[in-house]
């Protein structure tokens, strides 16, 4: 993200809501990321309250990390690919 010139309250915040996500969903490793639990969690999260844009927010930061780790890569297959953010 710093190499694309994104600022460093960007950075934080990206990493703060994909580490955010990580941390509810269990995952210790890539090879836990699993779209099915990051969909159950955002729902879980939004039915208690968590706002539809904050959610999409959170989803985005980790599809950025997963097309990321893709796209250098270090893995083969994004295992969020089919997740979308809400309107």
């Amino acid at each position: 993200l710093k190499a694309k010139d994104r600022t460093a309250r960007h950075v934080r915040k990206l990493l703060s809501d994909a580490r955010d996500l990580v941390a509810s969903c269990g995952f210790r490793r890539w090879s836990d990321l699993r779209a099915d639990v990051v969909e159950r969690d955002l729902r879980r999260r939004r039915e208690a309250g968590l706002a539809v844009r904050t959610s999409n927010h959170k989803l985005t930061a980790l599809r950025e990390f997963s097309r990321w780790v893709v796209g250098s890569g270090l893995a083969v297959e994004d295992p969020l690919r089919t997740l979308k953010a809400l309107n």
